[in-house]
């Protein structure tokens, strides 16, 4: 009896957790519907037993439909499922996954298995877990997967702007550019592939290619903020503080949540001589606890230098050394406008010495051309 009792709380505790666990998920019989709260309940709430039976659901729907697109997606869904973090780990080291071929020993491998399944029936998911491991920072692995995103479908020009983005981090720029050209290729008017371009260029000292490509981006496309931002920062090179500070009001137009825009533009008006204090307001409307907030802190005159660099502090190794390469460069800028030519060269020459794949760092190369 002891022994019945036993396997019954066992079967019972499954059916709890694994049943009444989707608590405040609304029922449907859309099996892409299933899989967006199968994605939510197992990566934003922590609810995996759930999740799963979300999945495997929408798998029985897609087969029972024949539809090869949604048992793709589904495929690519219970892949991100076993590769993510479970908050169950000793109820499934004890009691194994709905699929009883994985357990939790060995769900990564199966996670490679359903990724593909997935891509047997649609190789762009190589582009879509290429895009993930580039978020989370994993380059090698991104790479990898818009590699083969190209290799399978050769006619597909976004794996070969991803990697012009990988490339260009790396300050690998004629490599990028290559990735870039090949999109171009592929779609001539393009306006990511040539606004990241341009980008590249102008990491290369190419100013005169860079502009033409941001004029390009811009003529295909004028609402994307970051090309108006980045032709901005040329200008800036090139000690044209007028029209910079044009393509700055243009990106701060655009996207008024941005502080990065506006500081760029109260710098275009300063380097200009001129003393607008509206652009201290509108800096004021910002959240400027989030980075680079603290940077418009110090030309408000609410914050120390000091106090910018704390901030600089970060858990991740290479945004740290970014964030200090911005805030080098951003103390020298506000020493120049002090008058303080001495300290703002040795603000340069710190920022020009680290933070390599952010603008900072090239433009601070070129402010000390200037003042030395």
């Amino acid at each position: 009896m002891k022994i019945k009792f036993s396997y019954v709380s066992i079967y019972v505790v499954y059916i709890l957790l694994s049943g009444c666990a989707a608590v405040g998920v609304p029922s449907t019989s859309d099996p892409m519907e299933k899989l967006q709260n199968a994605h939510d309940l197992f990566d934003r709430q922590g609810r995996s037993l759930p999740a799963e039976r979300l999945i495997r659901e929408a798998i029985e729907i897609c087969h029972e439909t024949n539809n090869s697109e949604c048992l793709g997606a589904a495929y690519y869904e219970y892949s991100l499922f076993f590769k993510s973090p479970s908050t169950q780990k000793e109820f499934y080291r004890k009691n194994g996954f709905m699929d009883k071929t994985v357990t939790y020993e060995n769900r990564s491998v199966k996670s490679e298995e359903y990724f593909q399944k997935a891509v047997s029936l649609n190789p762009e998911y190589y582009t879509t877990r290429g895009i993930a491991y580039l978020n989370a920072g994993q380059d090698d692995l991104a790479l990898a997967d818009f590699d083969k995103a190209i290799a399978v479908a050769p006619g597909n020009k976004w794996p070969y702007v991803n990697r012009g983005v990988i490339y260009h981090e790396r300050g690998e720029y004629d490599q990028a550019i290559a990735s870039y050209d090949k999109a171009i290729s592929l779609k001539e008017d393009f306006a990511k592939a040539y606004s990241n371009r341009g980008n590249s260029f102008q990491a290369k000292g190419q100013f005169d290619n860079a502009l033409a490509d941001f004029g390009k981006a811009i003529s295909i496309d004028n609402t994307d903020f970051r090309t108006f931002q980045n032709r901005g920062l040329t200008f800036f090179i090139l000690n044209d503080f007028e029209k910079a500070e044009k393509d700055f009001l243009q990106a701060s137009n655009l996207n008024p949540n941005k502080t990065y825009p506006l500081i760029w533009l109260y710098l275009s008006e300063r380097r200009r001589g001129k003393e607008d204090k509206g652009k201290l307001i509108s800096l004021s409307n910002q959240d400027l606890q989030e980075w680079p907030g603290p940077i418009a802190s110090l030309y408000m005159g609410q914050s120390t230098i000091e106090e910018v660099m704390e901030e600089t502090k970060s858990s991740d190794q290479k945004w740290e050394l970014n964030k200090k390469c911005m805030a080098f460069f951003h103390v020298g800028q506000y020493h120049l406008l002090m008058g303080n030519k001495a300290q703002a060269v040795f603000m340069f020459r710190k920022a020009s010495s680290i933070g390599k794949s952010v603008f900072e760092h090239r433009i601070a190369k070129e402010e000390l051309k200037r003042l030395e």
